[in-house]
């Protein structure tokens, strides 16, 4: 972002994160004129070819273009080993290099390990176990009294009367299936609560 964009200008609304849900966001608030909204991206454009077809996301991940290549700690139920951690660095977001490709199916950790040695089998989940990238939680919604709970029912920070975290962060727990579309219905439900609240001013 240029620094001329925001210096001189007041706003009604700041989001920070041009992901799914600052997308969305931005969006919904925006489609009133009379809203000023700024949304600030860390990343760059979403200009590049591998952003926009599905195999893209195998030049994407790991490219410090496209990918912020973070890293897991090392963890000890990975038997001491350290995961690419995928995010998305562009306009987008993680959703920049996202991708559903059906592969044929594959059983771990295959016939050299018996099935009735939990240590083996042990060991061989530490030894191939990973992530599928999707992480949430970070500022959980919750009730005032849970001492995990970052967010209201409404995504309003506890303690910060105008600030709100409207993402991912905000589930309690993973969904079962892929976490973007749910991170966009959160984002689609945020926006009607911050223009609902708006408008009780």
């Amino acid at each position: 972002m240029s620094p001329s964009i925001a210096q001189g200008h007041d706003y009604d609304y700041i989001i920070v994160g041009a992901g799914s849900a600052g997308c969305v966001l931005a969006n919904r608030l925006s489609a009133d004129p009379r809203n000023r909204v700024l949304l600030l991206e860390a990343g760059g454009p979403d200009n590049w070819i591998w952003f926009h077809i599905p195999v893209g996301y195998l030049f994407a991940i790991g490219n410090p273009r496209a990918d912020w290549c973070f890293r897991t700690r090392a963890e000890p139920g990975l038997n001491g080993r350290s995961l690419g951690y995928p995010r998305g660095k562009a306009l987008g977001g993680s959703s920049a290099i996202n991708a559903m490709i059906y592969s044929p199916e594959e059983h771990l950790p295959g016939p050299a390990v018996p099935d009735d040695d939990d240590e083996a089998l042990a060991k061989a989940a530490g030894d191939i176990g990973t992530t599928i990238f999707h992480p949430v939680g970070t500022a959980k919604m919750g009730p005032e009294s849970d001492p995990q709970a970052v967010v209201d029912e409404r995504l309003r920070v506890f303690g910060l009367g105008s600030l709100r975290v409207i993402d991912a962060s905000v589930m309690p727990t993973i969904t079962s299936g892929n976490t973007n579309s749910p991170t966009m219905m959160i984002a689609e439900k945020g926006a009607a609560m911050v223009l609902e609240d708006a408008g009780r001013r």
